[in-house]
Formats: structure tokens, sequence, C-alpha cells
């Protein structure tokens, strides 16, 4: 099944006996024309009030509302440099009836063992993303160098030192990054099949991960466009798109510097204000 949804509790969810009422406009719903459930971040409230997370001890309450998507309606708000594929578009309801059943919590896994437990869990897969990029990208550009060579000078591309030390910078960038996500997935992953509490290392280390994962990859792709020159700005290279989508995607909360201050304040003896870590 296909499922799409902005999670963030941009909505609110009144209780009512059997479920909750819930009202609000969500946005980033990628994929939203064509899915089969839609879900729907929400704080809930009961009686006017923030209702406290039994689970957290936290004063407000986060649950994922999972609902029909025929239920909402969908504004075209897309229209974006990259990732225009996605159709991430804002989509909204007021007053619509969830049954408990259909609502969960990340703070009360559904299922047990380690996929489940991290905090981070459903931002795990997101590294994929950008990495697959950047390989494609280097990967497409070393397929057409043989053939070219630079304009001014007549020199080769196989032989120019520029573009010798592009490709072997791509691929350290890359490794890097690509090291870095698996690492730390595999420490967390290890410690959590093990049912060892997680050190504050072990919550805040992919997250970095994926924040520089997505950072690199948008640096690699910007290098090749850049060595590219003028062809790569015609939308028929892919070139084109990758530069659009790399930017794009680093809009993405994963991967603004907003994480670098909560990661480091989680290091220096702070407690986490994100969800996810």
């Amino acid at each position: 099944m296909v499922n799409a949804g902005w999670i963030h509790p941009q909505g609110r969810a009144e209780r009512v006996a059997g479920g909750y009422r819930i009202s609000g406009r969500w946005r980033f719903g990628s994929g939203v024309t064509h899915c089969d459930v839609l879900v729907a971040g929400c704080e809930v409230h009961q009686d006017g009030h923030p209702e406290p997370d039994p689970a957290t001890g936290h004063a407000k309450q986060w649950r994922v509302m999972v609902c029909s998507p025929k239920d909402f309606e969908v504004h075209d708000t897309w229209h974006t440099t990259g990732l225009a594929g996605s159709g991430s578009m804002d989509y909204s309801v007021a007053n619509l009836f969830v049954p408990e059943a259909h609502s969960f919590s990340f703070a009360q896994p559904q299922r047990p063992g380690p996929l489940y437990r991290a905090p981070d869990a459903i931002l795990r897969k997101m590294s994929g993303v950008p990495l697959g990029m950047a390989r494609a990208c280097i990967d497409y550009v070393r397929m057409l160098a043989p053939e070219r060579g630079d304009r001014e000078t007549g020199t080769p591309w196989v032989e120019d030192v520029r573009v010798q030390s592009t490709f072997a910078w791509a691929e350290m960038q890359l490794a890097g990054a690509r090291a870095h996500v698996y690492d730390s997935l595999r420490s967390q992953w290890n410690k959590l099949s093990a049912e060892e509490p997680l050190t504050p290392q072990d919550r805040i280390a992919p997250a970095l991960a994926r924040y520089h994962a997505f950072r690199a990859c948008r640096d690699i792709v910007r290098a090749f466009y850049d060595l590219m020159g003028g062809a790569a700005a015609y939308r028929p290279s892919p070139l084109d798109r990758w530069f659009r989508d790399a930017q794009t995607m680093c809009q993405h909360a994963v991967a603004q510097d907003s994480i670098l201050q909560l990661t480091g304040n989680v290091l220096l003896g702070g407690r986490s204000t994100s969800p996810f870590f």
C-alpha cells in the first residue's frame, strides 16, 4: 500500500468517545495524489487543553492519525525548484473522526524488535536518497569523460588534472558519507538488538550522518554540474534534475543547520528537544 503524509503534529486532535476529531492543514504530503493511506500528525487535546503524553511524560502528546485520502482536500501547492515528481502538496481536513485504533505514537512502538525501537526509526532510510543520487551522478559523468575534452586547451578529460582531481575528491566524499551512515546505524542496531541503553552519542550519530550525507552529496552534484559547464544546464541532461533535486532535498528538516545545534546540545549534556533523538 502507498502511504503518504506529514507526521509532524501540525494538526489538532480533540479526544472524543472512541477516538479523535481532527482538524488542520499539513504540508509535504509526498505521494498524496495516489496514496492508499494518508497520515496526519496531531497534537492531542482533551476538553480544550493539551493532553500529556503517558509514554514520555511530556506536557503535550503527539499522535499520528491514519486516514483515507478521500476524506481530505488536496491543495495544489507543490511548485518547486526540485523534486517536482514527489507531488508533496498540502492537504487539509476539518472535524474528521478518526478511531483510536487508527492512530499511533512513536513513543509506543506497535511491534517488538530494534527496527521499531529507535526514536529515529522512520528516518533511517532517508540517507539512501542523496547517497544514490551522488553515486549515479559520478557514474554518469565518468561514462562521458572519455569523449570529452577541455574546450580552451584541447586536453582530453581523462588527462586533465582538474577533472582527475574532481573524480577522486567526489569518490572520497561519497565513501566518507556512506561509511558514516552505515557505521552509525550498525552501532545503534547492535545495541538495540542486545537491549542495551543508547548513549547520547548513539542517539545523535545517525542524525549527524544523515545531515552530512545530504550536504556532501549536494556538493558532489554541484561539483560535476560545474565541471560539465553549459551542457549541464539543459533539461535533457540528468545533471540538471540532480542539481535541482539536490538543492531542494537539503531544505528538508533532517538536512538543515538546526540539526547541528540540536545534536550539539545533546553532546554537551543538554536534553533533546527533537522527538527523533
